[in-house]
């Protein structure tokens, strides 16, 4: 229902950067693009089709699959907004990148292995490299999250987080 309300009035106010969902409560549209762009790549614990990727050696798997979808993705504790906060509360804006007005989305990726602890992290797409640093240092500091599963058994899955740098 939130995001509902958000994009409704993203749509009235499109030059506006926080959208106002009702007397108490404004809600940054960059925060509401995150979370709309973790759900849209499968983060809804919604059936999947199973697909998957046998990365071979390349990612040092051991062999082990590693799923791109599954039933069950795998979830930060507590979810998007949980994951949105722990971001916001736990970012170090490079300064070098705020002193020059570098802003916007870096995309990691990563594994989340069968115990919740993320492993290979990567930048699948970068703005700046100082950006790109922090988003690999937020990966590796990031408690474990909750694993996918497949047949009611948590595996190894593959999960693309896009991180927003804005200066505020």
């Amino acid at each position: 229902a939130d995001v509902v309300a958000v994009l409704s009035a993203m749509a009235e106010d499109s030059d506006n950067e926080k959208a106002d969902v009702n007397a108490d409560t404004a809600i940054d549209i960059a925060d509401v693009v995150a979370v709309l762009s973790i759900m849209a790549q499968g983060g809804s614990s919604s059936a999947g089709t199973g697909d998957s990727a046998d990365t071979g050696g390349d990612d040092g798997d051991g062999g082990e699959t590693i799923y791109d979808m599954v039933e069950v993705m795998p979830e930060f504790p507590g979810g998007n907004a949980a994951l949105l906060q722990w971001i916001k509360n736990n970012m170090r804006y490079p300064q070098a990148a705020m002193d020059q007005g570098i802003q916007g989305r870096v995309i990691v990726g990563f594994v989340v292995e069968k115990d919740g602890s993320l492993t290979n992290i990567k930048i699948l797409r970068s703005i700046d490299e100082s950006l790109s640093k922090e988003a690999i240092r937020l990966g590796q500091a990031m408690p474990n999250w909750k694993p996918g599963y497949k047949d009611g058994k948590p595996v190894r899955c593959r999960f693309n987080l896009p991180i927003m740098f804005q200066i505020d």
